[in-house]
């Protein structure tokens, strides 16, 4: 069963305590959330427990839609370390969201703290 959180929630227990996540960011009346629903339920039940994934209704938790610039439903955030390191708005295939995951599954620290830097450089810095 895919956990439906709140702000409160990902603010006080999600960001600290949990190493790696997504968050699916969807509404009542977002067609396209409903039609990713199922298959972001099934993503939930298949990840292993290292990686966790979780629900938030983008209409009763504006913080979050504010704070994480979420402009358009269905929208998947990942977060590694406390940090938002990957996002997509739109409706997204099964297969590209395992891609995703696994792509950043084990992004450590270190990597994010590089990612960041390469970012920030404009891609400069050597992988």
């Amino acid at each position: 069963m895919l956990k439906d959180v709140s702000n409160d929630y990902f603010e006080k227990q999600l960001i600290y305590k949990v190493d790696q996540f997504m968050v699916f960011v969807w509404a009542p009346w977002c067609s396209n959330c409903k039609t990713m629903m199922p298959i972001i339920t099934e993503l939930g039940s298949e990840i292993s427990d290292n990686f966790q994934i979780v629900k938030l209704n983008g209409d009763e938790n504006q913080n979050f839609i504010k704070k994480y610039k979420v402009f358009g439903l269905p929208t998947t955030l990942i977060f590694s370390h406390g940090l938002l390191i990957k996002r997509k708005t739109g409706m997204q295939s099964k297969k590209f969201l395992v891609k995703q995951i696994m792509e950043n599954k084990n992004f450590s620290y270190s990597k994010l703290k590089k990612k960041k830097l390469r970012d920030f450089l404009g891609g400069h810095l050597k992988k």
